[in-house]
């Protein structure tokens, strides 16, 4: 490298190094500067005082937000409200039928369907039952219960008849038996059944068979 060429490189890094010190200081980089103060996340830091003497730079800083004073808090949900309980079911309606909300029991010879009911509404049922065969048939009416006898025994057909509750003076009444057979006069119950109606029905009670 010739002599003219090694002058002409140290002088550029000369040149280098003093416009280096000269932005150094123009920033306050150095020896005994205080440490700016950290901008918070987002928001751009503003051109130093040193240079704010600047029209353009002036017009720069007027641009910056301002950022907050503090970062806000993470958004916490609330557990959400307990939802009001369901009101309680209204009683089912007694089906579309001819017998009165005064009846406590409800026979439909012609579906075979039997329920108890109050005030209108279904209390038990509607639960399958079978009635007299032809020759046999069911009297129909509103009819009163007159007599309860648990263990009762049918000496004209020599059968038993558990839980018969009585609404006619000829022998006709609910108990339980098959009802997959029809019966001689009586309304046949299974034996969850003819416990309830044993059990509800008391003497005096309207049943209205139809």
């Amino acid at each position: 490298m010739s002599m003219t060429a090694s002058s002409s490189l140290v002088a550029g890094l000369k040149r280098v190094a003093l416009a280096t010190v000269a932005v150094s200081a123009a920033l306050g980089i150095g020896a005994g500067t205080a440490v700016a103060q950290p901008t918070l996340p987002g928001f751009p830091s503003p051109v130093p005082a040193q240079l704010s003497d600047s029209p353009i730079v002036s017009w720069f800083n007027d641009l910056l937000p301002v950022p907050p004073t503090s970062l806000p808090s993470p958004f916490l949900p609330t557990a959400p409200a307990a939802p009001a309980p369901a009101p309680a079911p209204a009683p089912a309606a007694a089906p579309a039928s001819p017998c009165p909300p005064t009846a406590r029991a409800c026979v439909d010879l012609a579906n075979n369907t039997t329920w108890l009911q109050q005030d209108g509404h279904i209390s038990f049922g509607p639960v399958r039952m079978s009635s007299g065969k032809p020759g046999y048939e069911t009297t129909k009416g509103d009819l009163r219960v007159l007599r309860k006898v648990k263990d009762e025994w049918s000496v004209p057909y020599n059968g038993p008849m558990p839980y018969s509750v009585y609404f006619t003076t000829d022998g006709m009444a609910f108990h339980e038996g098959s009802v997959d057979v029809q019966s001689h006069g009586c309304i046949h119950l299974n034996h969850d059944a003819a416990v309830t109606y044993f059990d509800q029905l008391q003497v005096g009670d309207s049943v209205f068979i139809y």
